[in-house]
């Protein structure tokens, strides 16, 4: 598990410094946000058809994932992006990096896990 940690953050590190310059190429965050989306989604779609992962799909699920892309896409991804853009990627990678430290603690404090070795 602590290799999975460790490759997270990597790649998390990485695309913030890939970011930065990123969005200011493509045309801003919503230009960014756009092509993000539409990369996770054909990249998602492959491998649940791949898997067979459409099969535990049900109606009922289809309201929260159209709300949940909805908030995605016009809120969260744009103010990322835009962060980075404005802050640097230096600024991102630092911020970024304390995602794993307030997962542990919120995780230990709300939900009770414990944490091993």
């Amino acid at each position: 598990m602590a290799l999975f940690a460790l490759g997270t953050s990597f790649c998390i590190a990485l695309a913030t410094l890939i970011s930065a310059e990123v969005v200011k190429a493509v045309g801003g965050p919503m230009a960014l946000s756009r092509w993000r989306m539409l990369i996770g989604f054909l990249m998602l779609a492959l491998i649940a058809t791949a898997v067979g992962g459409w099969d535990s799909l049900s109606a009922s699920h289809l309201p929260l994932i159209v709300l949940s892309s909805l908030v995605a896409i016009v809120v969260a991804d744009p103010a990322l992006n835009a962060g980075i853009a404005l802050i640097g990627a230096r600024r991102t990678g630092l911020i970024f990096s304390l995602s794993a430290p307030f997962a542990a603690g919120l995780g230990f404090l709300v939900l009770g896990e414990t944490l091993g070795p």
